[in-house]
C-alpha cells in the first residue's frame, strides 16, 4: 500500500528552512541520480525549519522499481521524535512471535519517520531507527505547538486533496500502467471524459470520511503498521483503483466491451485486493478494541458492501470474457 524504501536508501537530506516547502535528495543503491523532492508542506516541530542530512549504515541492493526520479507533492508526517517498539531479536524470530501471537523482546526507540504522497507514486515512506542523522544547529524559523497542531490539520487535509486528484488521476501509482494499451483504447481515452462510476464517487467519499474520522484515534507516536493505517490506506487506495478500473468504460456501456474487460478487470482485482486489506486492517482493531465498536461495525458493513459490489463487477466482466472464449 506504500513504496517503503528505507532500505535501498545509502544517503539522503530533507530542506525546511523555507516555511511551507520541503526539498530534499534520496542516493538508492543501484541509481547514478538522486531522487529529488519538491513537496508542499511542513515536518512536525522537531524538523521544521532545519536541514536533516542522514546516512543508512547498511543500505541493500534492489532499487523498487518504478521510482520517480522527481518525487513532486505534499508531505505527510515528517519526524525524526516519533518513538517506536524496536525489536531485539532478528526479522526471522520476530516473525515466528507474530506467527505464535507470542510477545517479543523490545525496547523503545527514536524513528525517523519521512512519509509524502507524490503524483506519480502516491503514498512513500522512509521508516528506520537505523539511520545517522545529523541534524543542522539552528533552526531557520521556529514552529509552536499550536502551530504544529494547525500544521497537522493542514498535512492532513493536503493528503485528502490529494488522494481526490490522484482518483481523478485514475490513480498516482497507477499513471504509467494505466496508459491505453492498445490503439482502440487509445481513441476511446480521446473522446470527452465521462461521468466517474457511481461506486467510484461511493468509495472515495467513504474514504475520505473514514480518514478524518480514524485520525481521532491514532495516537501521536503511532507507526505506519497501526491497524487504523491499513484501514484508512487500504480503503483510500482501493477508491484509486477502481477510478482505473471504471474511469475508462461509460456507465450506460456496462459490461465493457471485451476489447478492454481484460484490462478493467486486473484493475477490479487490485480494488479488491486492497478492500480486503483495509477489512484485514479492521480485525486487527478489533482485537485491540481500537476505536469505538459502533464505529467499527459501521465500516465494516460499508466495506464489505463496497467489496460485494466489486466482486459483482468482476463476475460481469469475467461473463464478458468467457463469451469472447466461447465465440
Amino acid at each position: 500500500m506504500a513504496w517503503r524504501i528505507d532500505e535501498q536508501v545509502i544517503r539522503g537530506e530533507i530542506d525546511n528552512r523555507t516555511p511551507g516547502k520541503v526539498r530534499g535528495q534520496l542516493w538508492l543503491v543501484g541509481r547514478d541520480e538522486p531522487i529529488r523532492l519538491e513537496l508542499e508542506g511542513n515536518p512536525w516541530r522537531d524538523l521544521a525549519g532545519h536541514l536533516l542530512r542522514f546516512t543508512n549504515p547498511t543500505p541493500k541492493a534492489g532499487p523498487p522499481e518504478g521510482l520517480a526520479e522527481e518525487q513532486i507533492g505534499v508531505v505527510g508526517d515528517i519526524t525524526a521524535s516519533r518513538k517506536v517498539k524496536v525489536p531485539d531479536i532478528s526479522m526471522d524470530e520476530l516473525m515466528e512471535c507474530y506467527r505464535k501471537k507470542e510477545a517479543f523482546p523490545w525496547h523503545w526507540g527514536n524513528s525517523l519517520y519521512l512519509e509524502w504522497f507524490s503524483q506519480r507514486n502516491g503514498r512513500v515512506v522512509i521508516e528506520t531507527t537505523d539511520f545517522i542523522l545529523e541534524l543542522d544547529d539552528t533552526a531557520a524559523w521556529t514552529m509552536s505547538e499550536d502551530d504544529e497542531l494547525e500544521q497537522r490539520r493542514a498535512n492532513e487535509a493536503a493528503m485528502t486533496g490529494f488522494m481526490d486528484r490522484m482518483l481523478l488521476a485514475a490513480g498516482g501509482e497507477e499513471e504509467v500502467e494505466d496508459k491505453p494499451q492498445s490503439k482502440a483504447e487509445a481513441d476511446k481515452w480521446k473522446d470527452e471524459e465521462p461521468e466517474r462510476h457511481p461506486l467510484i464517487e461511493h468509495t472515495l467519499e467513504f474514504a475520505v470520511r473514514i480518514h478524518k474520522e480514524a485520525r481521532e484515534w491514532l495516537p501521536e507516536d503511532c507507526s505506519a503498521e497501526h491497524p487504523l493505517i491499513h484501514l484508512m490506506n487500504g480503503l483510500t487506495t482501493a477508491s484509486a483503483k477502481l477510478g482505473g478500473a471504471l474511469g475508462i468504460v461509460d456507465e450506460d456501456e456496462w459490461p465493457p466491451d471485451a476489447l478492454f474487460a481484460g484490462n478493467v478487470l486486473v484493475r477490479l482485482k487490485k480494488a479488491r485486493g486492497y478492500l480486503h486489506d483495509a477489512l484485514a486492517g479492521l480485525d486487527s482493531a478489533d482485537q485491540e478494541n481500537l476505536a469505538n465498536p459502533g464505529w467499527r461495525t459501521f465500516v465494516r458493513q460499508e466495506t464489505q458492501e463496497i467489496l460485494g459490489e466489486v466482486e459483482i463487477l468482476i463476475a460481469e466482466v469475467r461473463e464478458v470474457l468467457a463469451e469472447e472464449e466461447g465465440g
